[in-house]
C-alpha cells in the first residue's frame, strides 16, 4: 500500500474502481461461504438418511429372523 495509495480511503476507492473491486471480493466471499455451508448441510442430511436406512434394514432383518424362528418351531 505504501507506493500505490497515499491514504486508506484512496486504497478503498481503488482509483474510482472501488465499488467494482470490493463488490467482486464480496461476491467471491459469499460464494465460498455458500459452498461451505451447503456442503456441510448435504453431508449432515446424507448421514441422517443413511442412519435411518440402516435402522430400517436392521429392523427388517430382526423381523425376518423372528419370522424364521416362528416357522421353525
Amino acid at each position: 500500500m505504501v507506493g500505490y495509495f497515499e491514504t486508506f480511503s484512496d486504497f478503498l476507492a481503488m482509483g474510482k474502481h472501488g465499488i467494482y473491486v470490493w463488490s467482486c471480493y464480496g461476491l467471491f466471499l459469499a460464494m465460498i461461504i455458500f459452498n461451505l455451508v451447503s456442503i456441510r448441510m448435504k453431508k449432515t442430511s446424507f448421514l441422517k438418511s443413511e442412519k435411518q436406512r440402516m435402522r430400517r434394514e436392521e429392523a427388517s432383518q430382526a423381523d425376518s429372523e423372528l419370522a424364521g424362528d416362528n416357522n421353525a418351531s
